[in-house]
């Protein structure tokens, strides 16, 4: 781990920066005292919520072409899902902005904080 002064990552911030994405560690000071330390935080893992249209192709090759009707139900059943799953999402999240007063009615809908 390198030891750095703040003053070193105010005037070089893009290169340690580059250097901690590259898995560099760095001890911060102020004036020889030990204020923290840097280190690259690990990427939030995320599920995968896209799939290219290729691996669609893969995926569903070899099954049979639907009738228009069929067609027709399975885009409204993932028409229904995917509301379904907005709807939920929505109702684990908070608007945080500094000025509520903008968001006057949204809160019906999510609920909104501010400072």
């Amino acid at each position: 781990m390198r030891r750095i002064s703040h003053r070193e990552l105010r005037n070089d911030s893009g290169k340690i920066l580059r250097e901690l994405r590259d898995g560099e560690e760095f001890e911060v000071t102020v004036n020889g005292e030990s204020m923290g330390v840097l280190t690259m935080r690990p990427a939030p893992e995320r599920p995968q919520r896209s799939v290219s249209a290729d691996r669609m192709r893969r995926m569903f090759s070899d099954l049979a072409p639907l009738t228009p009707q069929q067609r027709e139900t399975w885009k409204k059943d993932i028409r229904d899902a995917y509301d379904d799953e907005l709807d939920d999402k929505a109702h684990d999240m908070t608007l945080w902005t500094s000025n509520v007063a903008d968001f006057r009615g949204v809160e019906k809908l999510v609920p909104v904080t501010g400072p």
